[in-house]
């Protein structure tokens, strides 16, 4: 998970540089900022803000996967990747005839 994280920090520090960039250009050419356009960089660097900061909480919570350690083998991530329910009804409901 630490790579998800860093991945998304690095996304979250573009888009509110992009943000201020954005700002001062538009006020620059316009005379006045298009609010438009920065308030669409801000959410989107507050919704990247939001994921990268869950998982950072969770990477913490959990021990480190093969991904995330320097010292792992390709084998390492091999085997069982989780639990996924037999009986769940859903591939019946997305692929019924409409």
């Amino acid at each position: 998970m630490k790579t998800e994280w860093r991945i998304f920090a690095v996304v979250t520090a573009f888009l509110f540089a992009a943000c201020g960039l954005y700002w001062w250009w538009s006020d620059y050419d316009l005379g006045a900022p298009d609010l438009i356009g920065v308030v669409a960089l801000f959410l989107s660097g507050m919704l990247c803000l939001m994921c990268g900061l869950y998982f950072w909480f969770v990477s913490r919570r959990i021990d480190p996967r093969p991904e995330d350690r320097d010292d792992a083998e390709i084998s390492d991530g091999s085997g069982e990747i989780g639990f996924f329910s037999p009986g769940s009804y859903w591939p019946l409901g997305i692929a019924w005839p409409r």
